[in-house]
């Protein structure tokens, strides 16, 4: 066993006091974080979800699935795409599926 777990299985928590929104956001955190999943596939999926809500133009959609792999992450976000304002309100609104198709964007 690595000393990391060691010491999580030593500490005691207790959730009592604690505000509910806080934990939801620390469990959806540590799930979103321990996901391992293909970047192509998800990058598909992203794009499917986006096509059926109608999130951006398909000419920015197809942009994204082409070229994703050539930026950074950073790079993406910054720029006149949809991914800042898509990912803020999935944040803000504690949108568990955006938050979740945005995932490997947001590791």
């Amino acid at each position: 066993m690595d000393r990391k777990k060691c010491d999580q299985i030593m500490i005691s928590i207790s959730y009592h006091g604690i505000d509910a929104l806080f934990m939801y956001t620390q469990l959806l955190k540590e799930a979103l974080l321990n996901i391992a999943d293909d970047d192509t596939k998800s990058i598909k999926e992203l794009a499917e979800y986006c096509r059926l809500h109608s999130v951006a133009s398909e000419k920015t959609i197809q942009k994204i699935e082409k070229e994703y792999r050539d930026h950074s992450p950073a790079w993406w976000h910054t720029g006149p795409y949809f991914i800042y304002s898509m990912l803020n309100h999935g944040l803000r609104l504690m949108d568990v599926e955006i938050i979740f198709k945005m995932g490997f964007f947001i590791r």
